[in-house]
């Protein structure tokens, strides 16, 4: 993936672009806008910021439409993916490892890709991490507060939301979008902060004894959370498909768009190794964040079907469970596209894990 946007000359003409003093040639792709460099005054941040307006330049500006309704799919699919993740940051058993800094794994996300972050992510999770060994001391939550709805979904809608509805918005002015670029990247601390202040106003009870009370208010409120991140998801996927459609059904609706929006023009990527030349930065940018989610999402899926799997392992006994599962993860894609997938994986894990040790409970109380 990296690769194939070296090979292709995508990189040689970014690089160009951030290093050149020539006005013609330091414009954003495809466009006669000057490419913002001074945003904080260092000049390695700049520079980050910089690469992050080339890399979504066309995305918002509409030059690429199938590209521009590809993004709308994968921004939301990365509501479920940082769901999880804040999930996992809140839970006992991951207080005292990596995967209780949430921002800083929205943030490797940002630098390095979701292909490159969520295959370690997963990898080390399943090798490190008391919750995937299903021991519902460590899966349960620290704090509830912060998965209620009244927390998780303005937390998503002011710090994730709203920053991409100013950041996809055409104002006029380039510097204007650039800016609203740059903010947008930091969207994991404004997520979490959100989060955090407003569990901070509301009851956030710290789990200290494993009463059959705190299963099922723990189970309640992963389920909130669980059930928003997989309805954004959805949103977001059946509309994309929804608009692919009219643009099939009605090509003549809006022509100079719906030309570009077969399925095969948004979702298929360009060949993964090839040393042909790039058609254009915002063809060969498509093309690498089409890999940038399918490897990613390969290894979320792998990832909450082990979990899956191994907290169901007394009911999976047949073939026939394993295609019913097959099943479901294919009905659950189609639907909340492959973060939603995960998600519902991960709630049922969940709720098995909770449940059955609240069951155990209920019946030493009797």
């Amino acid at each position: 993936m990296f690769g194939q946007v070296y090979r292709s000359g995508w990189v040689d003409a970014a690089v160009e672009i951030l290093t050149s003093s020539d006005p013609e040639v330091a414009v954003l792709p495809h466009s006669n806008t000057p490419i913002v460099l001074n945003y904080t005054g260092w000049t390695p941040l700049d520079k980050l910021m910089g690469l992050a307006a080339i890399i979504f330049a066309n995305v918002v500006d509409g030059f690429r439409p199938q590209l521009s309704l590809y993004a709308y799919q994968f921004g939301g699919q990365l509501v479920p993916v940082f769901a999880v993740m804040m999930i996992e940051g809140l839970r006992v058993g991951n207080r005292h490892n990596c995967f209780y800094y949430t921002i800083l794994w929205g943030y490797a996300m940002q630098i390095f890709g979701y292909a490159t972050v969520m295959p370690l992510y997963c990898g080390l999770h399943l090798l490190s991490s008391p919750v995937a060994l299903n021991n519902p001391q460590a899966v349960r939550p620290l704090y509830l507060a912060p998965l209620y709805s009244k927390a998780i979904i303005p937390a998503f809608g002011l710090g994730y939301g709203l920053l991409t509805f100013l950041f996809a918005y055409p104002f006029e002015s380039g510097n204007t979008r650039q800016w609203f670029c740059a903010i947008w990247q930091g969207f994991p601390t404004y997520v979490v902060g959100t989060q955090y202040l407003l569990a901070a106003l509301t009851s956030s009870p710290r789990i200290r004894k494993p009463k059959n009370r705190h299963e099922r208010h723990c189970i309640e409120a992963l389920s909130q959370a669980y059930n928003f991140a997989f309805n954004v998801g959805a949103a977001t996927q059946l509309f994309t498909l929804a608009v692919i459609g009219l643009a099939k059904i009605s090509p003549s609706v809006l022509p100079h768009i719906f030309r570009n929006l077969s399925f095969r023009n948004v979702f298929k990527p360009g060949p993964f190794f090839s040393m042909q030349p790039m058609i254009s930065m915002a063809a060969e940018m498509h093309s690498f964040l089409l890999y940038d989610q399918y490897c990613g999402s390969v290894a979320a899926i792998i990832w909450s079907s082990t979990l899956y799997i191994s907290a169901h392992r007394t009911s999976l006994t047949k073939w026939k469970d394993y295609a019913r599962l097959g099943g479901n993860i294919l009905r659950w894609s189609a639907i909340g596209g492959p973060g939603g997938a995960m998600v519902r994986l991960l709630q049922q894990r969940d709720e098995k894990v909770l449940s059955g040790i609240a069951a155990d409970e209920s019946t030493k109380e009797r």
